[in-house]
C-alpha cells in the first residue's frame, strides 16, 4: 500500500476505524525489522482498555500509523498503514 495516494490512506483509515469500532479484523503486515505480523484487533468499546501513558513524551501525530487493540495478547499496538499486506474480516 506504499503506492497508494494519501487521500486512499485516509479512506483506509477511516474504512479500517469504522470496522474496527463494530467488530474485528486481521491485518496482516511488515513489522519495521522486515518481520511478517498477524494482528487480530478492535476498538470496540467494553474491549478496549484505557490507554495509559509510559512517559511524559509527547509524540509527533502520523496519519500514516493506527493504534489499535491486539486481542491475542491484551495490548495496545500500532502498524504503518503503508506496511498492511492483506486485511480480512467483514470490511
Amino acid at each position: 500500500m506504499k503506492d497508494w495516494k494519501q487521500n486512499d490512506k485516509v479512506l483506509l483509515r477511516e474504512l479500517i476505524q469504522s470496522e474496527l469500532k463494530t467488530g474485528e479484523l486481521l491485518i496482516t503486515f511488515n513489522k519495521k525489522d522486515g518481520t511478517e505480523r498477524k494482528l487480530k484487533c478492535t476498538l470496540q468499546e467494553g474491549v478496549v482498555q484505557p490507554y495509559e501513558k509510559k512517559t511524559e513524551q509527547v509524540k509527533v501525530k502520523n496519519d500514516n500509523t493506527m493504534s489499535v487493540w491486539d486481542i491475542e495478547n491484551s495490548g495496545w499496538r500500532s502498524f504503518n498503514l503503508d506496511s498492511i499486506t492483506q486485511i480480512e474480516g467483514q470490511l
